[in-house]
């Protein structure tokens, strides 16, 4: 195969690693949101040095980017791919069928993965959740970030927005995410329409420049209304490399 998987086994059946050989990059390299000591300066606004001497840039408190309080507050989850939610809350009961395999089951729910070349396929069988709203959330590292060459691409061929904007789709059964810097694509297709928002995933640093958010990945959440009490989703994800 092409791709290769790691799976963390935490209960939550979700990717911690998702690396294509041909792009020699793994898209699940991402960052968890942590607290650090510097962000307690934050909600003091910006400061000026008083006294003698040179201050220090870790003193003096700047903001190269607007930050607020929501963007310090730490991930309570490690970030992956395929974290999966059931209204709203994440599952993380997830268990192995069987040792060793990409099979995973809990109440109501069997989850499964296979490679096949340069595809990635997941499944879920749900049983007797008709009504429920089910969600799974993709972190991917894409290289572009929020350049201008991390774009979204539309079935239509139309760009909705670059990595680093806002995206909100109501019914889709395609997604590509192409990113130049990488120069390869992402493509999500799902038989059934999932309704989709995407925002960049962004940790807050501190440097000379001052306070900034620097983008880490982007955040993915496919959600669908299970129609009934016996069905079976799929999604596929394909990695394709651009040609020259």
């Amino acid at each position: 195969a092409a791709l290769q998987i790691v799976l963390r086994h935490d209960g939550r059946g979700g990717l911690a690693e998702l690396s294509s050989y041909p792009l020699a990059h793994n898209f699940g390299d991402t960052l968890c949101r942590y607290h650090e000591h510097y962000h307690d300066k934050i909600g003091h606004g910006p400061s000026q040095h008083h006294g003698e001497g040179i201050a220090s840039a870790h003193d003096i408190v700047r903001f190269k980017h607007p930050v607020s309080a929501e963007d310090i507050v730490p991930d309570a989850v490690p970030r992956a791919a395929f974290i999966d939610e059931l209204d709203g809350t994440v599952i993380d009961d997830y268990r192995p069928t069987t040792e060793g395999t990409l099979q995973f089951s809990r109440a109501g729910i069997a989850k499964s993965f296979a490679l096949e070349d340069n595809r990635l396929s997941v499944t879920w069988q749900f049983d007797g959740l008709a009504g429920r709203r089910f969600s799974t959330v993709l972190n991917l590292a894409m290289p572009s970030c929020d350049g201008f060459l991390g774009r979204y691409r539309l079935a239509d061929g139309s760009f909705p927005g670059g990595f680093g904007q806002p995206l909100t789709l109501r019914d889709a059964q395609v997604l590509h995410l192409d990113d130049g810097v990488l120069g390869g694509t992402v493509d999500l297709t799902f038989p059934i329409f999932a309704e989709i928002s995407g925002r960049p995933q962004q940790t807050v640093s501190q440097s000379e420049a001052g306070f900034e958010k620097i983008m880490q990945a982007v955040e993915l959440r496919l959600s669908w209304t299970i129609p009934d009490d016996h069905h079976t989703l799929h999604m596929h994800l394909n990695i394709e490399a651009h040609t020259p």
